[in-house]
């Protein structure tokens, strides 16, 4: 959702809180009476668009959880769920950390530019290993 991504830009770039405030209140403005919000304005609510949403205003500090909007967005969310699926509400930083998997260092793989890559061997840019 374009609009979400937005605010969540406003604010990396400094923008002013009159700047954000109006974005928000926009994107606020355009959650539908079941309580989503959709990718676009010609498009029925859905999960993808109202966490997205939800995720956004949340992670700027821009909605709490006690906010009426905010509850009408989790309530679509938990109305559409579908069984296996699991909806969960985003959390602060410091919880999200604690529950992440420690990250695995990746060493890059050393590329082989042997024979049968690119240009084959007898000239003929096959690249197919006789």
């Amino acid at each position: 959702m374009k609009a979400a991504e937005r605010i969540k830009g406003l604010k990396a770039a400094g923008a002013s809180e009159r700047e954000i405030g109006a974005a928000t209140q926009a994107l606020l403005k355009e959650q539908h009476a079941d309580g989503g919000w959709s990718q676009t304005p010609y498009l029925d609510s859905d999960a993808y668009a109202t966490g997205m949403v939800l995720a956004a205003l949340y992670q700027e500090g821009l909605l709490k959880p006690s906010d009426a909007v905010y509850a009408r967005g989790t309530a679509f969310l938990m109305k559409t769920s579908v069984p296996g699926r699991v909806v969960v509400r985003p959390q602060p930083v410091a919880e999200a950390a604690a529950v992440l998997p420690e990250r695995v260092p990746v060493r890059p793989r050393p590329v082989d530019l042997g024979v049968g890559h690119g240009a084959g061997s007898d000239g003929s840019g096959s690249g197919d290993v006789k």
